[in-house]
């Protein structure tokens, strides 16, 4: 699997941490200005808002989504072009 992973709600970059209990973690980029950052687990889950734009974003996203089962679809989905095989 590519360490960058496209869904409906933006891009999802893995990075490896083996210092860690889990060392894959997920990266999200903001669609509003392209900065990668962690969500926390009430972000990733839809519970609070993925705010950046008090943070400056210049695209102003300020969205709550489940990003969790967004990632978990994509990851899930069959390669491009073998939907229908």
């Amino acid at each position: 699997m590519s360490n960058i992973v496209e869904t409906p709600l933006g891009r999802f970059r893995r990075v490896g941490d083996k210092t860690v209990e889990f060392p894959d973690r997920w990266l999200f980029e903001c669609p509003g200005c392209g900065q990668w950052a962690y969500l926390d687990i009430d972000q990733w889950r839809g519970q609070v808002s993925v705010d950046h734009a008090t943070d400056g974003c210049a695209g102003g996203y300020h969205e709550t989504h489940d990003y969790f089962a967004a990632l978990a679809d994509a990851c899930n989905a069959p390669p491009v072009g073998l939907e229908d095989e």
